[in-house]
């Protein structure tokens, strides 16, 4: 759920806010191995919340699975 996940940055630094908005771009076009490694680099970029984190790892979760 792409809201669930721009939500739960509202405020990123560019580090964080470019590949955050490409995985985001990607699993909206459908393109899911593409979103992955763009979310991943978020996931060591960022520091981030407790609920961030669980965002980012359920996000990342469901585009694993999308992408086989």
């Amino acid at each position: 759920d792409t809201a669930k996940l721009q939500a739960a940055f509202p405020a990123a630094p560019p580090e964080v806010q470019a590949p955050l908005d490409q995985g985001i771009a990607a699993i909206n076009a459908g393109k899911f191995k593409e979103a992955l490694p763009a979310l991943q680099r978020v996931a060591y970029a960022a520091k981030m919340s407790r609920e961030q984190r669980l965002v980012l790892e359920d996000a990342i979760r469901k585009v694993k699975a999308k992408a086989k």
